[in-house]
């Protein structure tokens, strides 16, 4: 059985955003193999899903 895990909206946008320096170069590797790994379960709540589509948003239409 695997073992479950809740993951976070920052989880999401450090795997999605582009990193600025070498923390956020870090936390993208890290949070794509989090995202990435088999032997675990994911689970993302309703708020998480609107959190991340809400900031996704905000930065697509200040660019």
């Amino acid at each position: 059985m695997k073992d479950k895990y809740f993951f976070d909206t920052n989880i999401f946008i450090y795997a999605v955003l582009e990193p600025c320096n070498e923390k956020d170069i870090y936390k993208k590797e890290t949070a794509l193999s989090w995202i990435e790994n088999e032997e675990i379960e994911v689970i993302i709540s309703s708020q998480v899903l609107n959190e991340v589509s809400n900031i996704l948003l905000q930065r697509i239409s200040n660019e």
